[in-house]
């Protein structure tokens, strides 16, 4: 079987990949979506990587406070609202009426 054929067997879809490295997407899934799930991953890291340390070392700071919230409460807060706002826009693409 070459590169990127697959074989169905029963109801599951196999697809053979080049056999090296990880095969994160389907054969199926066009360059356009592969991007925008990387860029969504690319927002979890960072969002993660920003609320933990050492991320948060550069916003460890009571002073000045925000919405009257110390600043690194007011930073953690924000950095999940920025992660639940792409896990919406995420679902909205995959299951949502953007794409329509």
């Amino acid at each position: 079987m070459a590169q990127g054929e697959q074989r169905q067997s029963g109801e599951a879809v196999e697809t053979a990949g080049s056999g090296f490295g990880l095969d994160l997407f389907a054969a199926r899934t066009s360059g356009r979506e592969r991007t925008r799930y990387l860029l969504h991953a690319l927002v979890y890291v960072v969002g993660l990587s920003l609320v933990v340390w050492p991320g948060v070392v550069p916003f460890n700071t009571v002073e000045p406070y925000v919405l009257g919230m110390p600043f690194v409460l007011f930073w953690t807060a924000f950095s999940l609202l920025v992660v639940f706002a792409n896990t919406v826009l995420l679902y909205r693409f995959e299951y949502g009426s953007f794409l329509n």
